[in-house]
């Protein structure tokens, strides 16, 4: 065996680099090598011990009588006895429970597992002892309270109630948690008790309408706060701002990325409470009409000019609305004067619109928002088959070229081309020779070509002016591609060529290489 096997630091990095195997390959092989060789035990136990998917395996390492509830107060406990088991629980720092256990008084305020910094808690897990969960060094918390059941109709207050309890007792131990993932509904101690967790750097919560005004107002408040995604749909923007002083400073004071779910006036009203030049990246989910989006837009045009990077919209049209027809130039169409607004983020690198308002652009549109923001890596309008059936679009392969020349850090592109023109003309030669510095890599578009024509015109304009991408994907091809693709692109298995590429469909990738 080579002598830089047995450095610590190198078979760490081997360990490493093997850790994204199947889970159960990887734990079969940290066994063997563990037993194989005794300067690799240690770093390979460590591993193994390191995640626990249940407490089960620790368990058979104590002595039998800590594991019932009505064990004598009297018992025992030898320091001997838990030796063996202190060592392997030394090891675990992220353990996941899915139900709750029997243990002795002895064990319930003791801390079994002193380096223990990830807990997860599912359903009855939540019960779990405290011992069990509990570790000064914990700073993630993933808890999911389940949902509501008419057998046990008590059962989601209890367990709301019981997660209260053990995050005061973090709280007494002063541990720093920094991020918590709440899913279920909130009991009044559990909202009182997640109004005190000032320590958190990042709040997932998803508790429905059982988060009140007052409750986001008091997480607005925290100081150290970076991450928050939370589902509002259901709050009052007046309830929420009533109690808010007009000389109150800014909420949300240290908040870089936020997700969030509601009302299109109640983003607005948020946004004006926010901080300049803090905000990185949004995420907004919000009923959509062509003058819905303009306030909020335009604050965030202001607090984020040059600060925020990354900006995805799920415009969605309430099904209960007004409704509209399958062309795409109707009034519910996301146009670019939606968008105007957005023109001042400078900073601006990947930009994303979901959901079920049908995008609307066409070519000049589209060199607009590449004028707009030019150092985007990521730009996803939508695909019109996202929307309806009978959906068309006005953007042509030729708004390929204008990204290409100005937005020359693109690495993923979506958008909703017409390919259907077989009267579209070829790019002229060497077209590729003045913007080949584009980087793009992955180019995803919808619309299905009704002719063997619009394909191989579709594909000579792809890589005139991408000739560095490596993948296009349109699922919506299906047979028609791979019926006559070979007609105008080598689909041969390892095809070489200067501008060799892949084309996905479905869940098929190929290799092609266009015909001089």
């Amino acid at each position: 065996m080579h002598a830089a096997l047995l450095i610590d630091e190198i078979l760490q990095v081997i360990l490493g680099q093997c850790s994204d195997w199947p889970d159960q390959e990887y734990r079969r092989v940290l066994c063997q090598i563990a037993k194989c060789c005794r300067a690799w035990k240690d770093p390979a136990l460590d591993r193994l011990w390191n995640r626990l998917d249940n407490i089960e395996p620790l368990l058979r390492l104590l002595p039998m009588q800590l594991l019932r509830r009505n064990a004598s107060l009297n018992y025992n406990v030898h320091v001997d006895n838990l030796a063996n088991f202190r060592t392997y629980a030394s090891r675990v720092r992220h353990v996941t429970h899915r139900g709750a256990l029997p243990v002795s008084p002895l064990l319930q305020s003791i801390i079994l597992m002193p380096k223990l910094s990830h807990v997860v808690l599912r359903g009855e897990g939540c019960e779990v002892a405290p011992c069990f969960k509990t570790s000064r060094a914990l700073r993630h918390l993933n808890i999911t309270l389940n949902h509501y059941n008419k057998e046990r109709p008590h059962s989601m207050l209890l367990r709301s109630d019981a997660v209260a309890t053990y995050l005061d007792s973090l709280n007494a131990w002063d541990v720093d948690l920094q991020t918590l993932r709440l899913r279920g509904r909130l009991s009044a101690q559990l909202s009182m008790t997640l109004a005190s967790l000032t320590t958190l750097r990042t709040l997932l919560l998803y508790a429905g309408d059982s988060l009140t005004a007052q409750m986001l107002l008091a997480i607005a408040n925290f100081p150290r706060l970076r991450r928050l995604d939370v589902q509002a749909t259901h709050i009052n923007p007046s309830t929420f701002f009533e109690t808010l002083s007009p000389s109150a400073p800014p909420l949300f004071p240290t908040l870089q990325n936020l997700k969030i779910s509601c009302q299109p006036d109640f983003l607005a009203a948020l946004l004006q409470t926010l901080p300049v030049g803090v905000l990185q990246k949004v995420q907004i989910d919000t009923a959509y009409s062509p003058i819905s989006f303009h306030p909020s837009f335009e604050r965030l045009s202001l607090i984020g000019s040059h600060s925020l990077e990354e900006l995805c919209v799920e415009a969605f049209i309430p099904s209960d609305d007004v409704e509209y027809s399958g062309a795409v130039h109707s009034d519910r169409a996301l146009t670019i004067s939606a968008l105007r607004p957005l023109a001042g983020l400078k900073a601006l690198r990947r930009f994303s619109i979901h959901g079920t308002a049908p995008p609307d652009f066409c070519d000049g549109d589209i060199e607009q928002i590449a004028a707009w923001w030019p150092r985007l890596s990521l730009l996803n309008l939508g695909l019109i088959e996202d929307f309806h059936a009978d959906a068309f679009s006005r953007l042509t392969p030729a708004v390929f070229f204008v990204l290409a020349k100005l937005c020359r850090e693109l690495k993923s592109l979506t958008l909703p081309v017409d390919i259907l023109d077989s009267a579209l003309p070829l790019p002229p030669p060497g077209a590729h020779l003045a913007i080949s510095l584009c980087s793009l890599r992955s180019l995803s578009i919808g619309t299905a070509p009704l002719s063997l024509d619009c394909i191989s015109v579709f594909v000579r304009h792809v890589v005139a002016a991408f000739p560095g991408v490596e993948n296009v994907d349109s699922t919506s091809w299906g047979g028609y591609w791979l019926e006559h693709a070979e007609e105008c692109i080598d689909l041969r298995p390892g095809a070489v060529g200067p501008l060799s590429d892949r084309i996905v469909v479905g869940d098929r990738r190929y290799r092609f290489v266009t015909h001089s």
